[in-house]
């Protein structure tokens, strides 16, 4: 099994690295196979119904243009933080 903290810094490089806002498939499908994985690994449930927002909110960024996209990077960048604090306790 993974490391889900693994898997979140992943996530967390992804979208410190790129703004999206425009499609982007191969970053889109990146994000979704790191959010599965770090689901399947993570023992927590809040742990997984944050990652399956990350992985809504990465198809809103990485699918066209939304012009919350700060807002939506900001709220990913949040909820890997709380996935994060909830997998190392």
């Amino acid at each position: 099994m993974e490391d889900p903290l693994k898997l979140c810094a992943d996530l967390n490089a992804i979208f410190r690295r790129q703004s999206g806002g425009w499609l982007d498939r191969e970053t889109l499908h990146r994000v979704r196979a790191l959010c599965q994985a770090a689901a399947e690994a993570a023992g927590d449930l809040q742990c997984r119904l944050e990652l399956g927002t990350i992985e809504r909110w990465a198809a809103q960024l990485h699918s066209h243009r939304d012009p919350r996209v700060d807002v939506l990077r900001e709220q990913v960048l949040l909820s890997l933080e709380r996935v994060e604090r909830r997998s190392r306790a």
